[in-house]
């Protein structure tokens, strides 16, 4: 029973793994807020499995307008999404 579970949860892990490494190849899709409806900037964002040496980056859409104070604490350490907010929203 012990190796069927380790099996599992080995496909599991090499299953995750593909889908991360897909999603970081993957170029962004241009994305509008579900709840404002406007244009959502992409912010990396990094994905790991734990026990794993391999990390994903994949960036995620974010809306500045329903979440400026989430965005201030990202805008200090990545200029070029400030640049974009503040071409998105002139």
């Amino acid at each position: 029973m012990s190796q069927a579970i380790n099996k599992d949860e080995r496909s599991l892990r090499c299953s995750i793994k593909e889908f991360l490494d897909l999603q970081s190849k993957a170029p962004p899709v241009t994305a509008c807020c579900a709840q404002c409806g406007s244009l959502c900037v992409h912010l990396p964002t990094l994905f790991w499995l734990d026990g794993d040496e391999d990390s994903f980056c994949i960036p995620l859409p974010f809306c500045l307008r329903c979440n400026p104070q989430v965005f201030s604490g990202v805008a200090e350490t990545n200029s070029m999404v400030v640049q974009e907010s503040k071409s998105l929203y002139a």
